[in-house]
């Protein structure tokens, strides 16, 4: 199993998925594209550490304001109204599959080897700790 820190960091990465979401994943983005508020370029990401975590998101726009008004919005939606259920789960399928599939890059997984060794967390008990979050703890 992984550290609280850990933990945290991939109940986070839930609520991100949600609240931000991306080019395909609903949240923010969701519609956005279609109104030129953002591009493919969209990207997201959460980091921490001990004593430290912060979120980032990047896009190529004409509107900056626009931008940060509407990932705003739908992440005070997402406080507001608790994760969906079916998104959560969705959410927690698309770490597990980011998990598998970094198992292909042997770079990948050193990177990861080396994150997951400074949150004093186990790499391979992440499917576990995905597994084990729950949507109470997600909210």
């Amino acid at each position: 199993m992984g550290s609280e820190i850990f933990d945290v960091s991939l109940a986070v990465v839930t609520h991100r998925d949600q609240g931000a979401g991306g080019a395909e994943g609903g949240g923010a983005a969701e519609g956005e594209g279609d109104t030129g508020l953002i591009d493919d370029s969209f990207s997201f990401d959460y980091e921490c550490g001990h004593g430290y975590g912060f979120s980032y998101l990047g896009t190529e726009t004409d509107d900056p304001a626009g931008v940060e008004a509407a990932v705003a919005a739908a992440l005070a939606h997402v406080v507001e109204t608790g994760l969906d259920p079916e998104e959560f789960e969705r959410s927690r399928r698309k770490q597990l599959g980011d998990y598998l599939h970094k198992l292909n890059s042997p770079e990948a997984v050193a990177n990861e080897l080396t994150d997951v060794l400074f949150k004093d967390a186990d790499y391979f008990g992440i499917p576990d700790t995905i597994a084990s979050i729950t949507l109470g703890e997600a909210n």
